[in-house]
């Protein structure tokens, strides 16, 4: 994964104080790597075994949602918090692609989806305020055209 392209969160927890966990989050809709001193860590179903300062062992769960782009973090059943919170319009700019599925049915439910998970990782970028406000308005409305796209021919191929 490029890391230029990528948002490294460090996380804190006390048996990781001298080796460095974090979460390489990409901004794509690729799956985030877990990295201990900037190597990734392989795991099985989003568990990761991971050794800490004192040499014991750690279970590490990557718990991923739909309303985000970064997985919530639980280290030994502790849900650790490491990654800002959006704020609420954040949240209702983002998922305002998924109002597509309100008058689109399925196909307006997928490409609404899409939009919306598109719309997260912009509220996720590095990008300033205006930015993230302007490719939020270019997701949402590209979702719509995109919809339009597809289910127009569709209806007049079906006639």
């Amino acid at each position: 994964m490029d890391s230029k392209k990528a948002t490294a969160y460090e996380i804190h927890h006390d048996d990781f104080k001298q080796n460095k966990l974090s979460l390489l989050v990409p901004s794509s809709l690729a799956s985030p790597t877990l990295l201990l001193n900037e190597s990734p860590i392989t795991g099985k179903k989003n568990l990761y075994i991971v050794k800490g300062d004192s040499g014991k062992s750690s279970e590490v769960l990557l718990r991923f949602s739909i309303m985000d782009s970064i997985p919530e973090v639980t280290i030994n059943k502790i849900k650790i918090g490491f990654a800002p919170k959006l704020k609420w319009y954040e949240y209702v700019l983002a998922m305002t692609p998924f109002s597509i599925a309100v008058f689109g049915g399925a196909i307006g439910g997928a490409i609404g989806f899409l939009g919306m998970r598109f719309n997260f990782i912009v509220f996720r970028s590095d990008m300033s305020l205006p930015l993230k406000l302007i490719g939020s308005f270019i997701v949402t409305t590209t979702a719509v055209i995109f919809y339009f796209m597809i289910v127009i021919p569709l209806v007049l191929f079906l006639r």
